[in-house]
């Protein structure tokens, strides 16, 4: 059943003003998305109810939805009469007059979740995958909106994939397939932008498989177009050594043809042995004593591991005399400056009472290092949800007494999983789903009035990891500061965000129409993060202490507490209102409106709670842009949720409870108009 008060809440004035049928039409505010069509009605045509309508194709937010803005009309709620109020195509078929497959581009077809760039990877035959599975790619809606019963999904290919060979069918659970095909959709080369191809590195699956010197099959071969750029080089190992540093991972050894990957010392000592670790003619040993001791160092321990390389062509240049980590002056500078939390006002006084002080440090390297980790997008698998988070904390960032460096252990409050009402059973006993989280003082990346933020890398419960190095993500971590406010607004959040609507955290095709927004559709983005947990330490109390209840933000308690730990998905930077166009600007508000919907109040709505990313998210990461950006409504601490139902038609006290709900509701879309510049009160 679709969620939302009125089916078509807008009655509209018809005038001049409005038509915008015109082909030469340009809106005087540079608007691209804004209601063209009129649609005719019949003569006989019936009166149209506000809120009975026809429903036509809608997302689950319950709201008009069109595959396209010209799929979008106004139609009068009377033939002849001159108030109309807005349809969708799907509407008009369904109401059954006049209707004409013809009056638009494309097939009438229905709205669908648009995937973000697959980073999670899982057994394609493991009970826990979804459908799609993970490693689908989205391809747009000329294929996604495929019959079911016939679709199939391209899988992601790259040197992580754990299936490497060149094409494998996975079946989905309604009988459809996917295919994996190698190579991907071309891409611009990461060895040469000018060319195409399936990236650096590709597998050696030729037969038989090209061997080095000494008859070793290579694991991977170096891309055409990165071999032509290392025979134009003088010295083409100082190319080498770069790329294989950006690699960011040890046991890699390579020539001008390709590399081998080793897993541990025990397995490369057999290479090592048999060439006396000496240079030989096409095969590549770091020549410079600094390399070689970071070379070296590592295998000594069990792989894999990381360091904290820059990346090397960012920094090194055109110059193929650079190190890869010649900047790292530069790198530990950036580290210190950190941006602005979701809900800090550095214009307000009182931030300097409350603000924590930020810890500095040197930057994060091993299983801490962010260099290179892709962040988390997709849905955790419900089937791998984390029981446990062992909290790796070196630091003591969540404040714990621990004196060893063994990690903390934390315990998941939210989200509530179905098989956590049958833990109890003695049938239903499992073992614990675990994952680990790093936390290091150099990936603070907000701090505000309550709570830090980090950048943390996630390692989830095997056999799910990401597509990297160490097989890790990255999400954001916020701990609350050590008073008894701060504890209890990132607690309060929590609620807020479990009892979110999943499809408040997914993107669909196509527009919505947002009341009061009529006149302009926007694209259906996410409302919000995606949520990856609420945790707290084992042996912490999972609601606040009572005894606090009655503290004030302005006079908070001191507090000894370890922090608990929401995380959730990291979703760009702040928004610059005065930067955007019209149609960017009522796309922000349109969030607020479906927040508002779901009978959910923000509660600080300013600009800094409003985040941009470049897009779209169905991309790789490399590909997106501001073009096409993406927007979150990020800081509940002080959010609101109305959830209580009515005793009867005369309760007196719901009726008043309701009303002092929307006149907060009246004052936040006052805030939000003001914040994001919108001038017109109605239809913007």
């Amino acid at each position: 059943m679709y969620r939302g008060m009125d089916i078509n809440p807008n009655n509209i004035v018809m005038t001049s003003s409005l038509r915008a049928d015109d082909e030469e039409y340009v809106h005087p505010q540079g608007r691209t998305r804004i209601v063209r069509k009129m649609f005719d009605r019949a003569p006989d045509g019936k009166w149209l109810e506000k809120d009975r309508g026809p429903l036509g194709f809608r997302t689950p937010n319950g709201l008009v939805w069109g595959h396209a803005p010209d799929e979008f009309g106004y139609i009068c709620r009377s033939p002849g009469f001159s108030v109309a109020t807005v349809y969708s195509r799907s509407q008009i078929k369904e109401l059954g007059e006049l209707y004409n497959d013809d009056e638009f581009e494309g097939p009438l077809v229905r709205p669908r979740v648009r995937r973000p760039w697959p980073v999670l990877k899982l057994p394609k035959k493991h009970p826990a995958n979804m459908d799609p599975p993970l490693g689908a790619i989205d391809e747009g809606c000329e294929e996604g909106h495929e019959d079911p019963e016939y679709r199939t999904y391209t899988m992601r290919w790259d040197e992580f994939s754990s299936d490497k060979s060149t094409a494998a069918q996975v079946a989905t659970s309604d009988g459809a397939s996917t295919s994996q095909s190698a190579p991907p959709p071309a891409r611009g080369c990461s060895a040469d932008p000018a060319q195409v191809c399936r990236g650096r590195l590709e597998p050696n699956d030729a037969s038989p498989p090209l061997v080095n010197h000494y008859r070793h099959a290579y694991h991977y071969l170096w891309c055409n177009h990165f071999v032509e750029r290392l025979k134009a080089q003088k010295r083409p190992t100082d190319l080498i050594t770069r790329t294989v540093h950006q690699m960011n991972r040890h046991g890699i050894m390579a020539d001008n043809n390709g590399i081998l990957v080793f897993d541990t010392p025990e397995a490369m000592l057999p290479y090592m042995l048999e060439m006396n670790w000496e240079p030989v003619p096409g095969m590549h040993v770091p020549d410079d004593p600094e390399t070689t001791a970071r070379y070296a160092a590592p295998l000594e321990m069990v792989l894999p591991d990381v360091d904290d390389n820059v990346d090397a062509e960012t920094n090194a240049g055109d110059d193929p005399q650079l190190p890869c980590d010649v900047c790292k002056d530069e790198m530990a500078a950036e580290s210190d400056h950190q941006q602005p939390d979701e809900d800090v006002d550095m214009d307000d006084p009182q931030t300097k009472v409350n603000a924590e002080p930020t810890m500095k440090a040197l930057p994060a390297s091993g299983l801490f290092s962010v260099q290179d980790i892709p962040k988390l997008e997709e849905f955790i698998p419900e089937g791998l949800f984390p029981d446990v988070l062992l909290v790796h904390d070196p630091q003591q960032l969540t404040n714990h007494k621990q004196t060893s460096d063994d990690p903390v252990k934390y315990r998941r409050i939210y989200p509530v999983l179905p098989r956590d009402s049958d833990e109890d059973k003695p049938s239903a006993k499992k073992e614990e789903l675990v994952a680990h989280l790093y936390l290091h003082p150099a990936n603070q990346f907000g701090s505000g009035h309550h709570s830090f933020v980090y950048r943390a890398p996630l390692t989830l419960p095997p056999p799910l990891s990401a597509r990297s190095r160490t097989g890790q993500c990255t999400v954001a971590a916020k701990l609350a500061y050590r008073r008894c406010t701060a504890h209890r607004l990132l607690r309060h959040e929590a609620d807020v965000y479990n009892a979110f609507p999943k499809d408040t955290q997914e993107e669909y095709c196509g527009f919505n129409v947002v009341p009061p927004c009529h006149r302009y559709p926007v694209p259906v983005g996410a409302i919000v993060p995606k949520f990856f947990g609420f945790y707290v330490a084992e042996g912490e109390s999972s609601r606040p202490h009572s005894e606090h209840a009655i503290c004030s933000e302005d006079g908070p308690c001191r507090v000894d507490w370890m922090s608990p730990i929401l995380l959730m998905e990291e979703c760009g930077q702040p928004v610059e209102p005065e930067k955007f166009t019209a149609d960017q600007r009522t796309e922000c508000f349109s969030l607020l409106l479906r927040l508002h919907n779901l009978l959910i109040r923000q509660g600080s709505f300013y600009v800094r709670n409003v985040m941009i990313q470049p897009g779209p998210l169905t991309l790789s990461p490399e590909r997106r842009s501001f073009a096409h950006p993406s927007f979150r409504l990020i800081d509940f601490g002080r959010g609101e949720c109305f959830d209580r139902t009515p005793k009867g038609p005369n309760d007196e006290e719901w009726v008043k409870l309701r009303n002092n709900f929307q006149v907060r509701v009246f004052d936040e879309l006052r805030c939000a108009r003001e914040q994001l510049l919108i001038e017109q009160v109605v239809g913007f």
